[in-house]
């Protein structure tokens, strides 16, 4: 259960990095520290 857990969150992940890359198309994304396991804390 949670390996399937883990990979839906990861595919999710990804597929929300390929929706920001489409939507920026002409823009370099910096991916350095990008991971789908951290927690956004204060913005």
């Amino acid at each position: 259960m949670n390996d399937t857990m883990l990979e839906t969150a990861s595919s999710q992940f990804h597929n929300a990095v390929a929706q920001i890359r489409a939507l920026n198309a002409g823009m370099e994304l910096n991916m350095e520290g990008l991971e789908e396991e951290k927690e956004v804390r204060d913005g």
